[in-house]
């Protein structure tokens, strides 16, 4: 009886130990060492996103990623978009920042009075929306 009771509590301290790291690897901040800019396109996945991570450096192990994204119910939910990740963010706030869909605002200007052309003119220049209309004529986007 004594030896099952040393078992068990050799195993609880075991699950003990290994939740109290994960929990300590999850409010780490991750290996950002300046304002970052991530693209995050419709169809990505948690997986996709976390290769990414991996490849710039900011984490070791994409798995645990993986892991994280998987018990928060985050990889179903990411929001395509550009973010921006601070410096002190751990994996946890970030993931949140995707599923919550916080990205990047790009404002657009029209101004009262302008012409069809004056806001297409506008739209194309920005570079960081998807060009659809270039290069059509007004009179065919029109009918």
């Amino acid at each position: 009886m004594h030896k099952w009771f040393a078992v068990l509590a050799l195993i609880a301290l075991s699950v003990f130990a290994a939740t109290a790291y994960a929990a300590y690897l999850i409010v780490q901040p991750l290996n950002i060492p300046q304002d970052q800019i991530y693209e995050l396109k419709s169809g990505q996945t948690a997986s996709d996103f976390a290769k990414t991570l991996v490849a710039r450096g900011h984490i070791d192990n994409s798995d645990f990623v993986l892991w994280v994204a998987k018990v928060g119910r985050f990889d179903y939910s990411m929001k395509a978009g550009e973010y921006k990740f601070d410096p002190d963010l751990n994996i946890l706030q970030v993931l949140s920042k995707i599923v919550e869909g916080r990205s990047i605002a790009h404002p657009v200007r029209f101004i009262e009075g302008w012409t069809f052309e004056n806001y297409l003119d506008e739209l194309s220049s920005k570079s960081n929306l998807q060009q659809e209309l270039s290069g059509a004529r007004i009179q065919s986007i029109l009918t």
